[in-house]
């Protein structure tokens, strides 16, 4: 079972009640849960959510990518056992033994070199055991398989890849932007993996950590059609002004793309592909929810839809807050809501993430509400928490999952004079949780990935 701790921190009562909220959310979106509803084989059958595959003399193969992908592959292994020849999946490290399936360790936020390793080793199964129209490739795919599942375009080098990207993260761009970016300089996404095994049948079990779900986005759409073109990714490099900034190698083969001097993305996947969404953001938010309700919280929902720059987000839910403590003013609430908002930085930048980060800016609202209108306020006399989380355990730094901030974060700032925006403006929300004892930690990955959860709890 997943433990979110307090770093540091023993927690109180009332603090424990919300991270019990944050862990059924995580519970509900592990690998091992959702593929044991998923999947079933019975003989010569497998079943993959409402279909059917006739699996009978068939070999079977598996890989897979992304944060999940070791807890995925170790969840298979228990349900198809020996009826597996051989697999290799690129993914986090996590306790998680395999027997069939060879592991490889990627790169996360940037690719490294395990994730160039996984991603060759993957691709050279199929020449390897000559993997034909006779035999099942099942993949599995969760997010952050961008980066730990990566094999830059001829000419490009992988350090020119890591530094484009992080020009783009640090930018400000949205993970629909940053992927299509990824897929044109790729060899292995926007299609191009489920192209490389031809025939076969080829079955990806996907977890989605992306808004809206969109199957060409979740780690750049390896198995799936692509819509968007080679101009459209150059455009994006312009938006964020990175022209000349990124490397010549990238710049160049994007610009052969658009004169089509190479080949675009698949535009058109195979009858004998098929993609299984098999969980996304709004199945964790559900299952907090049901916690919520549990423990005599009225759930209000807000599902998917932090996708934003993290001010305009937290904006928007500060103004969310504001009018559901005027409607709901007599009942004990639990506001929840997730996504994935992105994070432009200025300047140098400190220690945190965005779950932190979102923690941070909303506390800090919080804060000047009530400086401002004491006993009017929302939060003056009510008993309030507010978490956010990263359901994959890790909030851009290892030692952080997210935030938690109540009554006693209000009490510490003004008992150290902390100055809330100083630390915002310098993106060191790790530092600034860490003196408001606010810092949650899974004391490392947890094997989900869909994205980020949230709570305000009040009564």
């Amino acid at each position: 079972m997943v433990k979110v701790k307090l770093l540091n921190h023993k927690l109180t009562d009332w603090q424990r009640r919300i991270i019990e909220m944050l862990e059924q959310g995580i519970e509900a979106v592990l690998p091992t849960k959702l593929l044991d509803d998923q999947i079933e084989l019975n003989r010569n059958k497998l079943k993959v959510g409402k279909e059917s595959f006739n699996i009978k003399n068939k070999r079977i193969f598996v890989i897979g990518l992304g944060k999940s992908a070791k807890k995925m592959a170790a969840a298979l292994e228990q349900k198809l056992g020996a009826r597996i020849t051989a697999g290799v999946v690129v993914g986090v490290q996590t306790q998680d033994q395999l027997d069939k399936i060879e592991f490889i360790q990627g790169g996360h936020p940037l690719p490294n070199a395990g994730s160039l390793t996984g991603a060759q080793k993957i691709l050279a199964l199929k020449q390897k055991y000559k993997i034909n129209k006779q035999d099942v490739v099942v993949c599995l795919i969760s997010g952050g398989g961008s980066s730990l599942f990566a094999l830059p375009s001829p000419g490009i080098s992988l350090r020119e890849k890591q530094k484009t990207f992080e020009l783009l993260i640090k930018s400000g761009a949205n993970i629909k932007e940053i992927n299509c970016v990824r897929k044109h300089v790729s060899q292995v996404k926007g299609g191009r993996l489920a192209q490389h095994y031809g025939d076969a049948l080829f079955l990806s079990l996907i977890i989605s950590d992306v808004v809206g779900d969109s199957l060409t986005v979740i780690a750049s759409g390896p198995t799936y059609y692509d819509k968007t073109t080679f101009r459209q990714a150059l455009g994006i490099i312009e938006k964020y002004g990175l022209s000349r900034k990124i490397p010549d190698s990238v710049g160049t083969y994007l610009n052969k793309g658009k004169k089509g001097e190479t080949k675009e993305t698949l535009k058109k996947i195979t009858p004998r592909t098929h993609n299984f969404l098999i969980a996304n953001n709004e199945t964790a938010l559900r299952a907090l929810g049901a916690m919520a309700t549990k423990q005599g919280f009225e759930p209000i929902y807000r599902i998917d839809s932090i996708r934003e720059n993290i001010e305009v987000e937290a904006e928007n839910l500060w103004l969310d807050f504001l009018k559901l403590l005027e409607v709901e003013n007599e009942k004990s609430s639990a506001y929840i809501f997730g996504g994935e908002p992105t994070v432009k930085i200025k300047g140098s930048a400190g220690l945190g993430g965005r779950n932190q980060e979102l923690t941070g800016r909303l506390l800090e609202k919080i804060m000047i509400d009530l400086q401002k209108n004491g006993a009017n306020s929302g939060f003056y006399q009510r008993k309030w928490g507010l978490a956010c989380c990263g359901t994959d355990g890790v909030d851009f730094i290892a030692q952080a999952c997210g935030g938690l901030v109540d009554q006693e974060a209000i009490k510490r700032i003004k008992q150290q004079k902390i100055d809330l925006n100083d630390y915002l403006k310098r993106h060191d929300s790790y530092r600034l949780l860490q003196k408001l004892g606010g810092v949650l930690t899974t004391k490392g990955a947890t094997g989900a990935n869909v994205g980020d959860i949230g709570v305000l709890v009040w009564r």
